[in-house]
């Protein structure tokens, strides 16, 4: 939940940059997804050649076991969600 807070409020940071700044912290945390995802098919045996073979066999590892896809899901809007907030508010601004 603190994670979920702090990904909130990272969102918000980022949304005062505007919508560049939302695409900013949206790919930033799917960079951070993936790479977690990687470092879990590696746990499991799969090495770097694997991946460039078969690239979608990350796709596979994306869920977490202890959170499940909604965490995944959860980490990749909640950013979004609070930098859209921010961006649109300072769109308001004239």
């Amino acid at each position: 939940m603190r994670g979920w807070i702090v990904h909130f409020l990272l969102g918000c940071l980022f949304g005062l940059l505007g919508w560049w700044g939302v695409l900013v912290a949206f790919s930033f945390f799917l960079g951070i997804e993936i790479t977690q995802a990687m470092y879990r098919s590696f746990s499991e045996g799969y090495r770097w050649k694997d991946i460039y073979s078969r690239p979608w066999l990350v796709v596979k590892y994306f869920p977490a076991k202890d959170g499940g896809l909604l965490d995944t899901a959860l980490d990749l809007l909640l950013p979004v969600i609070g930098g859209s907030i921010v961006a649109y508010l300072r769109s308001l601004e004239v």
